[in-house]
Parts: C-alpha cells; structure tokens; sequence
C-alpha cells in the first residue's frame, strides 16, 4: 500500500512523449517497450505529457494526465518490477510486467487525499469546471503572505477579463487563521473551501503556495503558475493556456 501513497511529491520535470515509433523512447522500459506502450494506449491515446515524480520512499516514477479529469496513467520501472498503471480516485488498475513481458492485472484501492478542512473533492471539481467553457483556479495558504497578496490580485484581474474563479485553500491550513486573515483583508469567505481532490496533487498544486491554473472546455490546461505574479504576469499566462489545443 506504501507504493500507492504517493501524494506528497517534490521534484517533477517534464518528459515529452508522442505516440508512434518513437513514442516512450525516454523512459527505461526495458524489454517491454511494445507491450507498456500497447496498453497505455489502450487506456487514453491522448499526447499528453509524461513528468517524473519522487514518491515518499524516494522512488522514481513516472506520470501523465489522460483526456478525463482524475485519471492518470502511471509507469514504474525498477529492479524488482515493472508496471503501468490508470489512477482514478476510485480504484488503480494495474498492469505488471514479467521478465517475458507477460501482463498481469490487479486492481487496487484509489488514491483518495483527504483535507483536515471542508474541502473541494474530484467530484466537485469537475462540476465547478463544467460550469463555464473557461475559468481559473488559484490555490492560496494563509501560512504564506505572497498567496494571500495574490488572492485579491487575481480575483481583481479575473473581473476584468470576465473569467469565473475557484480560490481553494491549503488543506494542511489552520481554519481559524485563514478565517481571520480574509476578514482582515475585507476578503470573502467563500474563499476557504481546501483542495481535497487527487487531480490537484497530480498537478503540484499542494507543493507550493500561492499557484494558478486555468481550465476550458471542461478540463484543466496543462501547466500551472507558481508563485506570486504581477496582474500583467499573470494575464500572459492565462492567455498562453487558453489558447492551447487539444
């Protein structure tokens, strides 16, 4: 179950994948690249892109989002095994390979990450990004004074350009604090709802504080902002990922 834990994540980098002859070709699939690219493909044949994750015992992995929000496809290979898998909130299924490339399925519980806060599961996300064809999600802690600066600059810049807003707060939080800085701030208090949705781990919203991610046609863009931007900044950014195609 250890391996399945993965959810506190450090280092990710990019690693670009097309699908055809070439598809895979950097990341180690050992003598299995045929079969591992097979099955991926029958999960979601979308040209997303891979990025390496570190897990809590320092293994690395790899990981993709598919063409569904909250469903990811996960490769690891090591000395002991190798396997894809298709993560979903509900279950994992996954396929493992033998030193012949001889597949074999298991189906294992779902990565569920639960906020100590009301939080905003992957359920709701989904309807929240369902509501308009393009919006914003912002990701905000009140144990950071950047974010909390960003809140009310983003919020300003989404009235502008006429974009909804989901403001989501850490979920390691303290409630009571977030509560007293938004008052302070004259900021509303619809604001505290807490990330609790495997989506947003998988894409490292939770690893800093504040971030912005954008979101059309029902699915969130790939790519996030980190840090505190300026309204300019930030306005390039929301730009560049809307205009991207799938």
């Amino acid at each position: 179950m250890k391996s399945l834990l993965r959810i506190t994540i450090f280092l990710v980098f990019n690693i670009q994948l097309v699908f055809g002859a070439d598809s895979l070709k950097t990341i180690d699939l050992k003598n299995c690249k045929k079969e591992i690219e097979a099955q991926i493909i029958r999960w979601d044949d979308s040209k997303e892109v891979w990025r390496s994750m570190i897990d809590g015992e320092g293994l690395n992995y790899s990981v993709r989002p598919t063409s569904m929000m909250s469903v990811w496809l996960e490769y690891k290979s090591n000395v002991d095994e190798l396997y894809v898998s298709k993560v979903t909130p509900m279950n994992v299924t996954r396929v493992s390979f033998d030193k012949e490339c001889n597949p074999s399925l298991t189906v294992l519980p779902g990565i569920l990450y639960k906020s100590q806060n009301p939080g905003l599961d992957d359920k709701g996300l989904f309807e929240e990004v369902q509501k308009s064809q393009s919006g914003l999600i912002y990701t905000w802690s009140p144990h950071m004074s950047l974010s909390i600066e960003g809140v009310m600059r983003i919020q300003e810049l989404a009235k502008e350009m006429r974009l909804p807003i989901l403001v989501l707060l850490d979920p390691k939080a303290d409630l009571g604090n977030a509560k007293k800085i938004l008052a302070e701030k004259k900021i509303e208090q619809k604001n505290l709802l807490s990330v609790s949705s495997m989506e947003m781990v998988y894409r490292r919203a939770l690893i800093h504080f504040p971030n912005l991610l954008v979101y059309k046609n029902g699915k969130i863009v790939d790519g996030l902002l980190p840090g505190l931007s300026t309204k300019a900044e930030y306005a390039v950014f929301i730009k560049k990922q809307l205009s991207k195609k799938w």
